[in-house]
Formats: structure tokens, sequence, C-alpha cells
């Protein structure tokens, strides 16, 4: 089950989620982003491309990869999976494939927003707040 919730501000839509590790953050995360664009937890079909990217912060990948979720999703109808996330030498290296939908959007995101944004270690799980442009 997903650990996030919505959060409904004035003019945006926000998320926090939640997760034991890196990598469950952000499937909760994309689980969240996905949940407010489709109303509902998308179908899947194949798998298109495969791909591997590296950058220097947690904070970071999160940004970028909700970034790049928008951009997959509105330009090539393909959804983001993360398959893993590993730590070396404080560099991250994210793997994750780019699958079909067909589902129909229902709630536009324009982009990821700094506003409030934020990526914690906090204890024993991690925590992010984003706030999407709709």
């Amino acid at each position: 089950m997903s650990n996030f919730k919505i959060i409904e501000t004035t003019a945006d839509v926000g998320i926090e989620a939640s997760g034991n590790d890196e990598l469950e953050l952000m499937i909760n995360c994309l689980n969240a982003f996905y949940y407010i664009c489709f109303d509902k937890f998308p179908e899947i079909m194949e798998t298109v491309e495969k791909v591997k990217q590296s950058f220097e912060s947690l904070e970071e990948l999160v940004f970028n990869l909700l970034e790049e979720s928008i951009f997959t999703l509105y330009t090539k109808k393909l959804l983001i999976q993360v398959r893993s996330i590993s730590k070396m030498d404080n560099i991250y290296e994210v793997t994750y494939e780019k699958v079909k939908t067909n589902e129909q959007i229902q709630t536009e995101i324009k982009a990821v927003t700094k506003h409030n944004y934020k990526v914690e270690h906090i204890g024993s799980f991690y925590m992010a707040r984003v706030i999407f442009d709709i």
C-alpha cells in the first residue's frame, strides 16, 4: 500500500510521501503524482525503455524524476517506474523503466515547484513534501 497523502493548496496541489528507504520514498512520490493525474492508480502496459541516471543528492533525485515524469507523461504518454536506487560515494544512481499506459489524464500538472519542497531522512524513514503547479 502506498504511503502518501494529497495536500490541497489554494492554487496548486501537493503531496507528502514517506518510505523506509530511498526507493520506497521515490515509488510513493511517483504513485502520488500519478494518482493526482489519473484520479486512480494507473494500469501499466509493457516497458518501452530502461534508464540509469546519477544524482548528487536525494533531493535532486526526487525533484528531477518528478519533473521527468511530467515531461514523459505529457509528451510520450509513458510512466516512470523506479526499479532501484543505490548510493555510493555520495552519488545516487537510479534505475527506472518507462512504461506505456492507456489511462486518460484527469488533472494536468505543469511542474514541480521549489515552494515548501523538502526531502528528509528522519530517524528510520524518509519523507518528502512536494508542491505541483497545476
